[in-house]
């Protein structure tokens, strides 16, 4: 098996050089790895947000809520001490 070898081109919207086949920038020192072939790119499911703030809150309202153990029991003992109450 041989490695493949990057293609490297500078077009004219970048000042870096990138691969034509892969489209990875070349690094300044040299060590890129070998070149992995085509992308291949799907189009974006649903609709494009237009302003970076309808992202964020896309992002944001998927994201789920981190929890640390603790938090998590206690929780589960509030629940459990207002269920008895009842």
């Amino acid at each position: 098996m041989t490695k493949a070898t990057h293609d490297w081109k500078l077009f004219g919207q970048y000042t870096y050089p990138v691969c034509r086949i892969c489209g990875i920038v070349k690094r300044r020192d040299g060590k890129n790895k070998p070149c992995k072939g085509p992308t291949r790119l799907r189009p974006m499911e649903g609709e494009t947000p237009k302003a970076l703030d309808s992202v964020v809150d896309v992002v944001l309202a998927y994201r789920p809520k981190a929890r640390s153990k603790p938090a998590v029991q206690r929780k589960r003992r509030a629940n459990k001490i207002a269920k008895e109450k009842q």
